[in-house]
């Protein structure tokens, strides 16, 4: 009996709609409810109240509807044609989203557009690659369950009654929806803060400090953040109120935290080397009765030498663009955009640009190993200050127009640009080689063998090696040449590595080795515990000039120490940013 009553129901539903379009749609909102579960349960959101669930069931519906009516005025109303078509979009877009997640630890940011050229570099593509997983396999069973009923019924009228049921689907989940809104009608913040995630078309956050990336667009889906994106990019430059410009003004004048007594340097280079994927990890490491960075283990020890390995890092999404942001202008990135999209179009005090101010320097100039396109470089340095760019355009016998210079031919360049230039001089230099993947075996006679490591992690080890043999030959150019004891040299890491990329999750650390040589530090007399990726740029400008604007760090050149990564400065460095503070 109710298994009449169910056929019945069914044929009387099939009379008024149309169920297998229905379900062939379901399968397009399955695409974005396995992308949004994967990375909340295998790359994590900022937080995960109940009523998230909700609205990200809301959100799928959403984007599906929108990604099929795209394809459905694309194929000029052809619904058998519109139906795959959107399947394979939001397959596309969906999968993207995860191995964007895997390497970055975040959704795809609504300006990576603009960063696109970077898949031309050969270890970017690699890297991304690197983490396809054998789960990525669902999609292939979801696709070929679409492929199945598509092929099976796509000349039983899928047209038919196609809008009605697209509306139906959708009024039932809406409906859906307003029961929940009235079952939790009276818990108070809570249900207010659904309410307002579930019916504002375009979610109001002006400024990207009060927004957690993940979790909102879990919450609001890719149309509503498409929708706010579009609102952004129209007015990409906010006006900052009163209040903000004098909370900016008190803040960065306050220089209790950013100026010691120690007097300045003159007449010195500035050089900073600013290493990829530096962990302070290597540091005294041995494995296989080998030292990983024997030179740099060394170093550290060496009279004038400032050492710290605690340093946490400050990134965002925008990895080694926003290593280099943080240290060249003692800002934050922005949390879910890559940073130099808005930064490119600012003024800043870049630290090159208020050396040459001040008459520290006469030149600037930066090594790069890639194009100098990558990453925005060409016009993030005229936003620094940098005067010259040498990138791997300018080596006519790198392997191949993809390949990356090797840290060899980086620092070769910079030996032989650095002895040319005139002091004194600021250099920024960009190493590559502990770039990932991590899965591939580099060339190397360096081995390790000790079975206790994962193998990424290893390769990781061996990369780091190569750097400490390169770096060691640079710093004896530099000596055997006399610009050495001419210079301050400033060794940092561009950014971490998430453990899980070198199948070390909870044992290893991700904070960064941080040496100044030759700025005569008094070790007894400075911060060598936990601090930030920020502090340097302050601590440099503590060394060499006295400037209202120390940026937002505090010096490592006292011996106490606060921690200067607060929501304040990350506040104030979004509206420095968006607010372009310096070009009033």
């Amino acid at each position: 009996m109710p298994r009449k009553r169910f056929k019945s129901l069914l044929s009387r539903m099939s009379s008024l709609l149309n169920l297998r379009f229905i379900i062939l749609f379901c399968m397009i909102v399955l695409n974005f409810l396995f992308m949004h579960y994967y990375i909340a349960t295998h790359i994590g959101l900022e937080d995960y109240p109940n009523c998230r669930a909700v609205s990200n069931l809301w959100a799928c519906v959403v984007d599906a509807v929108v990604i099929y009516l795209f394809s459905y005025l694309l194929t000029i109303g052809r619904v058998r044609v519109s139906l795959p078509l959107a399947f394979s979009l939001s397959m596309v877009l969906a999968y993207a989203n995860i191995l964007y997640a895997r390497f970055f630890g975040i959704y795809l940011p609504k300006n990576v557009l603009f960063q696109i050229g970077n898949l031309n570099d050969k270890d970017v593509l690699l890297s991304i690659l690197s983490a396809v997983s054998y789960v990525d396999a669902l999609f292939l069973v979801f696709a070929a369950i679409f492929g199945f009923l598509y092929v099976k019924w796509k000349d039983k009228g899928l047209q038919k009654k196609s809008f009605a049921s697209l509306l139906t689907s959708v009024g039932i989940v809406y409906m859906y929806f307003i029961l929940w809104l009235l079952f939790h009608i009276g818990d108070g913040k809570y249900y207010q803060s659904f309410k307002a995630g579930f019916y504002d078309l375009v979610p109001y956050y002006k400024w990207e400090s009060s927004v957690k990336p993940n979790i909102y667009l879990f919450k609001m889906g890719f149309t509503r953040r498409f929708l706010y994106c579009m609102s952004d990019y129209t007015s990409k430059n906010v006006e900052l109120t009163r209040n903000q410009l004098d909370e900016i003004i008190t803040y960065s004048l306050d220089h209790s935290e950013r100026v010691s007594d120690r007097p300045l340097l003159k007449d010195k280079n500035l050089i900073f080397i600013l290493v990829e994927s530096y962990l302070s990890e290597t540091i005294d490491l041995v494995v296989d009765g080998h030292e990983i960075t024997p030179f740099m283990n060394r170093l550290k020890t060496e009279r004038n030498v400032y050492f710290n390995s605690h340093i946490h890092p400050n990134i965002t999404c925008g990895q080694s663009s926003d290593g280099q942001l943080i240290y060249m202008t003692g800002l934050l990135p922005l949390r879910s955009v890559i940073t130099v999209d808005v930064a490119k179009s600012c003024q800043l005090k870049g630290l090159p640009k208020l050396l040459k101010e001040y008459g520290r320097i006469k030149s600037s100039h930066i090594v790069i190993p890639t194009v100098a396109t990558f990453w925005s470089q060409d016009d993030m340095c005229k936003v620094y200050g940098i005067d010259k760019i040498y990138s791997k355009d300018d080596v006519q016998d790198r392997v191949a127009v993809s390949a990356d210079l090797t840290d060899e031919q980086i620092f070769s360049m910079a030996s032989s640009v650095d002895c040319q230039t005139a002091p004194p001089f600021f250099s920024l230099i960009l190493t590559m080689s502990m770039h990932g993947p991590y899965h591939l075996k580099p060339d190397s006679d360096f081995t390790l063998t000790d079975s206790s490591l994962p193998e990424k992690y290893r390769n990781y080890l061996i990369k780091c090696h190569y750097f400490d043999e390169q770096i060691e030959q640079y710093i004896n150019s530099l000596k055997e040449t006399g610009v050495y004891d001419r210079s301050v040299i400033v060794i940092a890491s561009d950014h971490h590595i998430e453990p899980k990329q070198l199948d070390m999750e909870g044992r290893i650390s991700t904070d960064l080795p941080l040496y100044i040589i030759n700025g005569d530090i008094n070790m007894r007399q400075s911060w060598t515990g936990t601090c930030n990726q920020l502090d340097v740029y302050t601590t440099l400008l503590d060394l060499f000039v006295r400037d209202d604007w120390c940026g937002l760090g505090h010096t490592l050149l006292r011996p106490e120490y606060n921690d200067s990564y607060t929501p304040q400065a990350e506040r104030l460095s979004e509206w420095i940013l968006r607010g372009d503070y310096f070009n009033r």
